[in-house]
């Protein structure tokens, strides 16, 4: 028997961590672009787990980027950050503590400040809870090809098919492209 709730805080920041300004304080979110957010969680597939690294717009709650590995290494979430520049261009703002030289060299100001705030990545981890509780639910997946599958069709149905009430009943799709048009 194995629990399903959430285990033990492993999000901690180092204490020799870089410290970045916190940038979102009362700052409202009101096009795309403005602001993302990332993080990454696991999943088991049989006897091991996958990686799965999330870039998600706060405005349009799109899901920008994902990527799923293997290992937690820096070279997977960089891939997931430079698919996300280079499908959408790049955010105003990345709320993220790490990336440091990726995110410089891309203009992109970085709105962590390693206090461990619950808001920070709520929406990623939102988006995590319902990927994990609608599609990959307790089940393991056998191979990282069926769960790399499953995924993206939970991605494609979350960002073209699924209304959001924060959005008026639209999509993230919808929401995205209409203030990308709009701005």
């Amino acid at each position: 028997m194995r629990p399903v709730y959430p285990k033990s805080n492993l999000s901690k920041p180092a204490k020799k961590a870089l410290k970045h300004p916190y940038l979102l304080k009362n700052k409202p979110m009101r096009f795309p672009n403005q602001v993302r957010s990332i993080d990454i969680t696991y999943i088991p597939t049989g006897r091991a787990h996958m990686y799965l690294t999330c870039v998600i717009d706060w405005c349009s709650r799109l899901v920008v980027a994902w990527r799923l590995a293997d290992d937690m290494g820096a070279a997977g979430v960089c891939a997931c950050v430079e698919a996300a520049f280079a499908e959408h261009g790049t955010p105003s703002i990345l709320n993220s503590a790490a990336y440091e030289g990726l995110l410089a060299s891309n203009h992109v100001l970085q709105g962590m400040d390693g206090k461990a705030r619950w808001v920070d990545n709520v929406i990623v981890e939102r988006w995590f809870r319902s990927l994990k509780s609608e599609c990959v639910r307790v089940g393991e997946y056998e191979t990282p090809a069926v769960l790399r599958r499953l995924v993206a069709g939970y991605v494609e149905q979350y960002n073209g098919a699924r209304p959001h009430q924060s959005l008026d009943y639209d999509t993230p799709s919808e929401w995205y492209y209409a203030g990308l048009m709009a701005a």
